[in-house]
C-alpha cells in the first residue's frame, strides 16, 4: 500500500444508490434557450440545427421528458437520466441534459409523479453534478 492511501472499508449498502438497478436514459436532442419555460413547446424556444426545424418537434422534445419520468417514478429501482452536452455553442453555456432537467423542473413534474425519493443525473460529457430532489 502507498503512503499516505487508505483503503476504504464499505460496503454496497453505503452506496448512496445501492438499490437502483434499471437505467431510464432520455437522452437530449436540444438545448432550451428559452428565459421563460412557459414557452416549452414552441420551436423558437429551442436551438434547433436545420433538419430539426419541424412542426411539432419542440413538443416530441417535451413528450420524452415527461414520458421518462413517468417511466421511472414507477420503479423505485429506477434512476433517470437526462443525457446530453453543451453540443451547440451558439445555444451558450447550457447542455442538453440541463435543459431537459429545467423544463421538468419548471412544470413540476417531479413532485406531481413522484412520492419517493428521486435522483436525477445530468450527464454532460462527464457527470459534473448531481440533482437530487426529495418530493
Amino acid at each position: 500500500m502507498q503512503r499516505g492511501y487508505v483503503k476504504a472499508e464499505t460496503s454496497s449498502d453505503d452506496f448512496p444508490f445501492s438499490k437502483l438497478q434499471n437505467l431510464v436514459m432520455v437522452a437530449g436532442h436540444s438545448v432550451y434557450t428559452s428565459s421563460s419555460c412557459g414557452k416549452i413547446d414552441k420551436e423558437d424556444s429551442w436551438f434547433l440545427e436545420s433538419y430539426q426545424k419541424n412542426p411539432g418537434q419542440a413538443s416530441t422534445f417535451v413528450t420524452h421528458i415527461l414520458q421518462g419520468i413517468e417511466i421511472a417514478a414507477k420503479d423505485d429501482s429506477a434512476l433517470l437520466l437526462f443525457s446530453g452536452g453543451e453540443t451547440r455553442r451558439e445555444a451558450g453555456p447550457r447542455s442538453e441534459a440541463q435543459s431537459y432537467w429545467a423544463v421538468a423542473d419548471s412544470k413540476g413534474w417531479f413532485g406531481e409523479l413522484w412520492n419517493l425519493h428521486c435522483s436525477i443525473f445530468c450527464l454532460i460529457g462527464e457527470i459534473k453534478f448531481l440533482l437530487s430532489v426529495y418530493c
